[in-house]
């Protein structure tokens, strides 16, 4: 549309538009452009300095060389773990209705001599003895589950959040009763023993606080949990099938990794960062043609001044730095826009995780530099190639 306003007769006679109003309007286009780039530049810095921070981040237990396998159909649990127990390269094999990254079951527990929150609804796993060893869970106090204590199948294991939030100095030996149902669907309060604290660890993704957690023995398990050594994996992983073929050749072997699990809690967060490394790389290439656009039509406009000085006495560098310093306050004053914008438009997102990373200076001071360099050898390029040229023709020029 610009363009074609132009009228015919005044093309020909070279009389295009180079006012201040119209350099003000071309120079805050580009301005505009590098807002856009700079903003995607910090957004992306941001995002990935968060999923680094995710990937980092203490769980609480160790998920590398987990192996996680759903059992069904007529394989039991203790049975496929007496068939695992020996294979080359398996560590420890353990079982539980559910795994980290996944579904858990709540009811209601009530806590001895608990005034208020002493009756709250709250997560519970099932696991067996040989869980917490597997998955590298620390017990901060007391005691894991054994086999030696028969008296385990009514004793429960506490998370540090939950010891916190009931408020309890020494919870070992303490009562908590678990809503439970008998025989004829009546609701019953079965109580339990505490016999330990375990380190908190994070069971849902880093979005979530962590919560009060509660562990106890089962029965009956539809998983398991294979730790296997960081060495022929692959060779471990079919004596695993082998087992798994024997006793249920009907139904195929599937397994998943206990960190790729976790790693799927974040794949929003990650194609978000794909498409903001896309946006950002198409939008410093557009800011760039605009900036080479305005660089070429500037150097046009001073054909002319640029011989002068060049006559006078000006070297190439006072030439270029001439050219050059009129673009950069453009850029420069684009970062003042953009920082804040993308502080404010990052913070809220970053809401968004109960555990998240600050948003540092370095990350808008990459950005900015970025911004600058990439703008600098736009019209460096131009610059030059004007400040080289014979001053003759320039005088000439027109």
């Amino acid at each position: 549309f610009f363009l074609s306003s132009f009228q015919p007769i005044e093309i020909f006679r070279s009389r295009l538009k180079a006012g201040k109003a119209h350099q003000f309007f071309r120079n805050g286009l580009v301005s505009l452009q590098y807002i856009i780039s700079i903003s995607l530049i910090c957004s992306t810095l941001v995002i990935f300095s968060q999923l680094r921070h995710v990937k980092d981040h203490d769980l609480g237990f160790n998920q590398e060389q987990i192996v996680t396998m759903t059992l069904g159909g007529s394989v039991k649990h203790d049975v496929f773990k007496v068939g695992l127990q020996g294979q080359p390269g398996i560590v420890n094999v353990s079982a539980a209705d559910t795994m980290p990254g996944m579904g858990r079951s709540e009811t209601f527990f009530t806590f001895e001599e608990v005034a208020e929150g002493g009756r709250q609804i709250l997560p519970y796993i099932e696991i067996d003895e040989d869980y917490l060893d597997t998955m590298g869970m620390q017990i901060v106090a007391g005691r894991g589950f054994s086999r030696e204590f028969p008296s385990d199948k009514k004793a429960l294991i506490l998370n540090e959040t939950l010891v916190q939030q009931i408020g309890w100095d020494d919870p070992i030996g303490k009562t908590v009763s678990m809503t439970d149902f008998d025989e004829k669907r009546e609701v019953i309060l079965v109580p339990y023993t505490v016999i330990g604290v375990v380190r908190d660890f994070h069971f849902e993704s880093l979005h979530q606080k962590i919560r009060g957690h509660i562990f106890m023995l089962g029965d009956h398990f539809n998983m398991v949990a294979i730790k296997v050594r960081p060495d022929n994996i692959s060779d471990t992983l079919a004596n695993i099938e082998h087992v798994w073929q024997d006793m249920e050749s009907g139904r195929p072997f599937d397994f998943s990794f206990l960190d790729e699990t976790f790693e799927h809690l974040y794949r929003t967060e990650q194609r978000l960062g794909k498409i903001f490394v896309y946006f950002t790389l198409v939008a410093i290439f557009i800011a760039g043609l605009g900036l080479f656009g305005l660089a070429s039509f500037t150097v046009d406009q001073r054909t002319k001044e640029i011989g002068i000085r060049k006559i006078l006495g000006a070297s190439v560098p006072n030439v270029v730095l001439l050219l050059s310093k009129e673009f950069t306050k453009w850029v420069i004053l684009a970062n003042v826009v953009a920082w804040p914008l993308a502080y404010y438009v990052m913070n809220k997102w970053l809401q968004n995780f109960a555990y998240r990373i600050d948003v540092h200076v370095w990350i808008f001071l990459v950005s900015g530099v970025t911004a600058l360099l990439i703008s600098l050898l736009t019209v460096s390029s131009k610059a030059i190639k004007a400040a080289i040229a014979n001053p003759v023709k320039a005088l000439r020029y027109e």
